[in-house]
């Protein structure tokens, strides 16, 4: 299946889905990476990696048949990304589930709108491999993103106090979800239904 067009959303903002990545965008996409973890308030990463270890991270995303790259660009450059990981070919768990993983925006990104579209964005994509339902975790006190994915219709199923340990102290985790797809919400809302009947 071919991906969505891009979402152009202003001449000089829009998001989409890459499948190869140039040098200029490797180098954007570092530099928003590295740019997000300086700032640290909305960062999904851990530690201070070298400028060599993310050229090695990206590139390996790109040539990941499991990941699919959605990127939010500003003035043509990346500034943003999330990646939609599906499950590997010989899981039970099947490519019709798949979770949206290091979602940022680098801080000169932020206030444009573009976080809300690069997940809507995202979800597009999904639809387009044939994925029903998209799942996110994250920190609960990156609150931005909390917000984005809870105004987007992500439900919260879970709170783990121990999903991450840092500083010599545990932080918690936040686990939601989304069905992305119309009939399989039906299905599973009917589902409901009839359990409620029974009981």
């Amino acid at each position: 299946m071919t991906s969505p067009n891009p979402t152009q959303l202003r001449p000089d903002i829009s998001v989409d889905h890459i499948t190869r990545l140039s040098d200029d965008d490797l180098d954007a996409l570092v530099q928003a990476t590295e740019a997000t973890i300086e700032d640290g308030s909305n960062s999904s990463w851990r530690g201070s990696p070298s400028h060599d270890k993310l050229r090695a991270f990206w590139s390996g995303v790109a040539l990941s048949p499991t990941r699919h790259l959605i990127v939010a660009r500003l003035g043509g450059s990346i500034v943003g990304a999330v990646q939609i990981v599906q499950a590997g070919p010989l899981s039970e768990i099947g490519p019709e589930v798949a979770e949206l993983d290091n979602f940022f925006l680098s801080p000169d990104a932020r206030g444009h709108g573009l976080a809300g579209r690069i997940v809507r964005y995202a979800e597009e994509v999904a639809r387009s491999l044939g994925i029903i339902s998209l799942d996110f975790t994250v920190r609960d006190d990156r609150s931005d993103a909390v917000q984005i994915f809870e105004a987007m219709g992500y439900t919260r199923w879970a709170k783990k106090r121990t999903f991450r340990f840092s500083g010599g102290q545990f932080q918690a985790g936040l686990y939601y979800t989304k069905i992305i797809d119309e009939s399989a919400a039906e299905a599973l809302r009917k589902d409901d239904d009839n359990r409620a009947d029974v009981a």
